[in-house]
């Protein structure tokens, strides 16, 4: 499984005071799993029964039976990128709900959402294939309590699952801030009101929700990375340019390597970490320019220019012409 839980979870616990490195070494977390800022979904996969030792691992450490509950609700807005941002800028929560099921590849490759409508209620779930119990008590719980903050956030205070079901079977007490909650059930969902569906989104900005939208299309998942060191860097290096693009030792990091070694490989492959930049940058702003009616400065926020005058500077350099002259040749 990819998912980000898994960077996210260790740096709630090293926060708190856990030795999350030797956890981490113990249960094999390669290193680009170990930092939410390293994370993209081209990191290396993490079986899920390893996941449910490593959150077991730190709940034990912490002393809490209830962190997954405690870390979802310690999570930073935007701490799930454009998938969490996207769904905060869409106009109601079932358009919210729907970014969610859309846009999830992009965040985790195991787990299934869904939303569907059942004579009064709208059910928000979450399952993977093949295992009943799906992830595990404490990311079962994570889920369940990140979706229902998230609608509240959206929506108001007053919309609240009149149900919860988890997918595992749990001796442990109830979640005291959701309602009947049902354990066993195969999955794990959220019961609402069929009417939350059309509840207007507070911050609901739809400038903003269609860059957004354009971007995650983008980033979903298409093909396998190509092989070798240079088609697992530039596949990171894709999803990671917002802000500025990572470093040699941070793409190095990601990959679980050093930056040294990581030099090394991409030499021999006839490439550099610097010419990985430029090549992906390039091809993103040909393809965001073609296919998308994203503005240049948004283009230039999504590639990590600090200014648009550098993606022109860049894009003459690619092209010999102005990103816009060249837009307005394509027709």
């Amino acid at each position: 499984m990819r998912s980000k839980l898994v960077p996210l979870a260790l740096a709630y616990a090293a926060r708190r005071g856990v030795e999350v490195d030797a956890v981490a070494r113990e249960l094999d977390v390669p290193e680009g799993l170990r930092t939410p800022e390293a994370w993209s979904m081209d990191a290396p996969a993490l079986p899920i029964d390893r996941v449910e030792a490593l959150l077991d691992r730190l709940a034990n450490a912490l002393g809490d039976p209830g962190f997954g509950e405690a870390l979802a609700r310690s999570l930073p807005r935007g701490a799930y990128g454009v998938v969490e941002l996207a769904a905060r800028a869409a106009p109601t929560l079932g358009e919210a709900a729907e970014r969610l099921v859309r846009y999830q590849r992009v965040i985790n490759d195991a787990v299934v959402y869904a939303v569907e409508e059942d004579g009064d209620h709208l059910i928000v779930s979450h399952h993977v294939p093949g295992r009943p119990d799906a992830v595990g008590r404490h990311t079962n719980r994570f889920t369940v309590t990140l979706i229902a903050r998230l609608f509240a956030e959206l929506g108001g205070d007053d919309v609240r699952p009149t149900e919860v079901e988890l997918a595992h079977v749990d001796p442990a007490p109830d979640m005291t801030e959701l309602p009947r909650v049902r354990h066993g059930a195969g999955r794990n969902a959220l019961v609402y009101p069929a009417a939350v569906r059309t509840r207007p989104v507070k911050a609901a900005d739809p400038a903003l929700l269609e860059v957004l939208d354009g971007y995650a299309r983008l980033l979903l998942p298409e093909d396998e990375p190509s092989p070798g060191w240079s088609g697992r860097a530039t596949a990171h290096l894709r999803g990671a340019l917002s802000g500025g693009p990572p470093s040699l030792a941070e793409t190095a990091r990601h990959l679980g390597t050093t930056g040294r070694n990581l030099q090394r490989q991409l030499a021999s492959e006839g490439t550099s970490h610097s010419g990985l930049v430029e090549a992906v940058r390039e091809a993103e702003a040909r393809r965001l320019l073609a296919d998308t009616d994203l503005t240049l400065g948004e283009v230039t926020f999504l590639l990590g220019y600090s200014h648009p005058r550098a993606l022109v500077r860049a894009f003459r350099r690619w092209t010999g012409q102005s990103p816009q002259r060249w837009r307005r040749a394509l027709g």
